[in-house]
């Protein structure tokens, strides 16, 4: 009997626990059911500010095909007037786009929705900035002129992170690691003493790296040129700046004469008088000179390198 009751009590025992483990198991699935549903309803709520998002930054793209086309066109009063009603639409796509992503995030103040819309109408402009910088028909004062705006404007960073992306989405195009080079000397005139050597030996691997595609390339080894002849004397990089001049004078005389190329004398002749070298340096003036009659540098520059 004493056997019986304690078999019962265990049997009782267990049931209970079961009983127990069956309600807890029940309430642990219907806790993951709950997240599992918010968690789907949140990734459903991303997907549709992800698509407004898409469907805005393409209507941004068109607004700016017909902008830039109609800005092709010419000065007329017309023209600029649907211009200028473009560019209102550019950036009010642009800060629909920026507030209707907001909103996905539960923000939408009007001091955010305008942060949004400059923002949307900065980075119009940089891509504006960024494809006439690419673009080979776009002379070097153009490029410094555009720089100077991107830096003023407070977007160089942002340019730079779109060149760095530009040139791992190329790896094997010599123009993107040049362009980022580029990108990089222009953190040169903004950093202090310290960052300065930092980016100019960023921009100075860029350089190469383009040369290692393309030894030819003409701006990367000039910009190496340029940017190793302005280093402290005491870090000793003029001979490399003068042997990067050298090879650029010896592949450009190969080519066409473009007007940039005047330039490739005039710094190579002015390393050769910092290092004392007058004979150098006027022979380099004077053959210039003679190549490129109408620049009236290189034509001072010999005068005076004869004068001595």
């Amino acid at each position: 009997m004493k056997t019986t009751s304690i078999a019962i009590a265990a049997f009782l025992i267990a049931a209970c626990a079961s009983a127990a483990c069956f309600f807890q198991l029940r309430e642990l699935r219907e806790e993951r059911q709950q997240e599992a549903a918010e968690l789907a309803e949140r990734a459903a709520r991303s997907r549709d500010a992800s698509e407004r998002q898409a469907s805005l930054e393409r209507r941004i793209e068109e607004l700016s095909a017909k902008l830039g086309a109609l800005e092709a066109r010419g000065p007329a009063t017309g023209e600029r007037k649907d211009s200028a009603g473009l560019s209102g639409a550019v950036a009010a796509a642009g800060a629909e786009r920026a507030a209707g992503a907001a909103g996905a995030a539960g923000e939408g103040e009007p001091a955010e929705r305008e942060d949004a819309a400059g923002e949307a109408k900065g980075e119009a402009r940089l891509a504006e900035y960024l494809d006439e910088l690419a673009g080979r028909g776009t002379g070097r004062g153009r490029r410094q002129a555009i720089w100077n705006e991107i830096r003023e404007g407070g977007l160089l960073d942002r340019a730079i992170e779109e060149f760095e992306n530009r040139a791992k989405e190329n790896p094997r195009d010599p123009d993107r690691k040049s362009e980022l080079g580029s990108a990089y000397l222009q953190k040169v005139f903004v950093s202090n003493d310290v960052q300065k050597g930092t980016w100019a030996m960023k921009a100075d691997r860029a350089f190469d790296e383009a040369l290692a595609l393309n030894p030819a390339h003409w701006d990367a080894r000039f910009q190496k040129a340029t940017s190793l002849s302005y280093w402290p004397p005491i870090m000793g990089k003029q001979p490399e700046a003068i042997r990067q001049f050298e090879i650029l004078l010896s592949n450009q005389e190969a080519l066409p004469a473009r007007p940039e190329f005047a330039q490739t004398y005039l710094f190579l002749g002015n390393l050769y008088q910092q290092k004392g070298d007058r004979e150098k340096a006027a022979e380099t003036f004077r053959k210039g000179a003679g190549f490129f009659p109408q620049n009236e540098e290189l034509t001072r520059k010999t005068s005076e390198a004869e004068d001595k």
